[in-house]
């Protein structure tokens, strides 16, 4: 592959070793992830990749809880080279800092999809995630969908987003509406990767 100014490089998306031990797995290294504010996004040529510490339990019935500690993220943005993984640094010029993230993942309810997150960057944010998904047939297929986030930096203005949509199908189309509104925060609803 090459990079921005047509200069040799390499691209290693996923080097782990990962570990089952009953309902757990820990797995370390660099990994693609699915968590609502680090994820790989595959939109992009080449999914983003976290080094990253991950630990998924499914002990409890119908319900995974992750535990996860971020600490290196590849970017690909203007300027970066493919192979160049850059420390999270949410913005601070030289200030190295791990994203820490604790995720539940609910199904115990039929057709009831529930996920909450916390997240903890020292010295930068907080931020809370939750969002539901209930699917239900009344003559249509009808999906109700619901989210919230704040993203609370230690300085700055708490930033709270919301959103809501309807989906269903008619004649092959689907057809959706959704609705949603951010607060004027110092921080973005975004992916930290």
């Amino acid at each position: 592959t090459t990079d921005e100014g047509l200069n040799g490089g390499y691209w290693i998306p996923e080097a782990y070793v990962a570990k089952t031990v009953g309902n757990t797995t820990l797995k370390i290294g660099r990994q693609y992830l699915n968590t609502p504010l680090a994820f790989s996004e595959g939109w992009n040529v080449f999914k983003n990749s976290f080094e990253a510490v991950v630990v998924a339990n499914k002990d409890l019935p119908k319900t995974t809880v992750v535990l996860a500690m971020v600490n290196k993220a590849n970017t690909n943005g203007l300027g970066k080279e493919m192979d160049d993984f850059n420390l999270i640094n949410n913005g601070n010029a030289g200030e190295d800092s791990a994203v820490y993230a604790l995720g539940a993942m609910n199904k115990s309810i039929p057709n009831l999809n529930i996920n909450a997150w916390g997240y903890v960057a020292p010295s930068y944010f907080n931020a809370l995630w939750l969002d539901a998904t209930y699917k239900l047939n009344v003559g249509l297929p009808l999906t109700l969908a619901a989210q919230t986030a704040t993203i609370s930096p230690d300085s700055g203005d708490t930033t709270t987003m919301f959103g809501a949509k309807v989906a269903t199908k008619v004649a092959g189309f689907t057809l959706i509406g959704a609705f949603d509104s951010v607060s004027d925060g110092a921080d973005s609803v975004q992916n930290v990767g």
